[in-house]
């Protein structure tokens, strides 16, 4: 299982054989939504979520042996077998009708989030009819429902690719499953069959219960070894736009000498090579790092704005030889940068403007 909060929280933790874990940890913040993913060869995945947004002091336990308060969370997710069909249990039709209504919509929208929480897999989503009318009319209509299912899926964002619209017509009728809680669940028992012949013998009302729960439609996986096909155009675009921004010129950084720093802890903590620092400053030839000094630490740095209104020192230029290269008074160099006298220390970088 794997745990991941939207404040870049990230754990992987092993469940026991039932599936239960317990998870401690000094990691997990306030006001944060965790979720939690379940994954198991043969079932599906699934998914859960919890937050601790507004703890009050009251949801905490005081832990005494290990003198800290503890709270708990309860996660459940049902991790359903892929080999079994799953019925959703709010996707029926009208007599003789394909059409979805809000709430086989809504049935539809729970295989979106199988599909997604599984990337993997194919489905066969399959509609089934009661026994009403002839077995090729009733083929007919159940390909009918399952390819409007199919479609709503398509237009909710899922490859085609990943499913199979099947019409199964009567030729199965549903059997009530153990711990059946969908539509008839307190008519029928566990194990009743609902083929032509046991509905015939019921009441009107159970025979148009019985009718309904087989107007249903399911979905079963077929492959779960699917790879999403690339989209090259989707591909290139990202290509274009990561070399567009490459391309970008990155703002040189400046870096301020720092007491016993030396050329070698400088590089390490700029993630920039000695070479690349002399060829930056000027070569450095004969300069050594002082506290307050400062230099250029981006190899690959755009320094054209810096450059407009800075200027390196030389190893024997002073406030007077610099200002009359630039046609300015000494006085004007000298308020700019007030931190240094007359004395200019060779190496550093000084304001000009």
């Amino acid at each position: 299982m794997k745990i991941t909060g939207n404040d870049g929280f990230s754990q992987v933790v092993q469940t026991s054989k039932d599936g239960s874990f317990v998870l401690e940890s000094d990691d997990l913040s306030g006001d944060v939504v965790y979720s939690f993913s379940f994954e198991k060869k043969k079932f599906l995945n699934a998914g859960a979520r919890a937050n601790t947004h507004a703890l009050a002091l009251e949801a905490f336990n005081y832990m005494e042996a290990q003198n800290v308060y503890m709270h708990t969370v309860e996660v459940k997710a049902k991790m359903d077998p892929i080999e079994i069909p799953i019925v959703l249990p709010d996707v029926y039709f009208a007599l003789a009708k394909w059409d979805l209504n809000d709430q086989a919509r809504a049935a539809l929208d729970t295989v979106v989030k199988t599909l997604t929480l599984n990337p993997n897999i194919v489905i066969e989503l399959r509609s089934h009819t009661d026994y009403r009318d002839v077995d090729e009319k009733n083929v007919v209509l159940s390909q009918h429902r399952a390819d409007t299912s199919v479609s709503y899926l398509i237009s909710r964002g899922i490859h085609p690719d990943r499913l199979v619209a099947l019409g199964m017509g009567e030729s199965q009728p549903f059997e009530i499953p153990q711990g059946y809680k969908g539509l008839g669940s307190d008519v029928f028992p566990t194990g009743t069959q609902l083929t032509e012949r046991n509905i015939r013998k019921m009441s009107p009302a159970q025979q148009e219960v019985a009718n309904q729960i087989n107007r249903r439609t399911d979905f079963r996986v077929i492959r779960d070894d699917y790879v999403p096909p690339v989209d090259e155009a989707a591909l290139a675009a990202a290509a274009e736009e990561q070399a567009k921004e490459d391309a970008k010129p990155v703002i040189g950084q400046m870096y301020t000498v720092q007491e016993r720093d030396t050329y070698t802890t400088i590089c390490r903590n700029n993630n920039i090579t000695i070479s690349d620092l002399k060829r930056l400053n000027g070569g450095l030839r004969g300069v050594r790092p002082f506290p307050g000094m400062v230099l250029k630490v981006t190899a690959k740095g755009d320094y054209t704005d810096y450059d407009k209104t800075h200027r390196q020192v030389a190893v024997g230029e002073s406030f007077r030889s610099i200002a009359k290269e630039l046609g300015m008074k000494p006085k004007e160099l000298e308020a700019l940068n007030p931190e240094y006298e007359d004395e200019l220390p060779a190496g550093t970088y000084i304001r000009i403007q």
